[in-house]
């Protein structure tokens, strides 16, 4: 039994100096205030959970659901796109057309829907 062990444990492709390191990658040291304000302005992520560490407008915060549906059309814009691409390639030009004007419908949604979320 313990020559099993010893065999998995060999076989590991991480050595085991470097396995306490593997385990805590996932903690990161605590970044400066600067930083976090630099994420916050390039991301322009939901103000909750954020108050405390940056500097937030308040009328900056839309909600989850403008965020929610900025995400679904910027989804249907990459897969229309794609599909469309692919009906075009393949001669389907029918197809390819629905998907085109999708695309265009749910890119002028996304574009109206911007500035309620924080980008201009």
């Amino acid at each position: 039994m313990r020559a099993a062990k010893t065999r998995i444990a060999s076989s590991c492709p991480i050595p085991a100096s470097r396995f306490r390191s593997h385990l805590s990658a996932g903690w990161q040291p605590r970044v400066g205030r600067i930083h976090r304000q630099s994420f916050y302005d390039k991301i322009h992520p939901a103000q909750r959970g954020w108050r405390g560490g940056v500097e937030t407008r308040a009328a900056e915060d839309a909600g989850i659901v403008p965020s929610l549906l900025s995400w679904f059309l910027g989804c249907v814009i990459v897969y229309a796109a794609l599909f469309g691409t692919g009906y075009f390639l393949y001669g389907n030009l029918a197809v390819a057309g629905a998907c085109i004007m999708i695309v265009a419908a749910a890119a002028v949604g996304l574009f109206r829907l911007l500035p309620q979320v924080g980008f201009e």
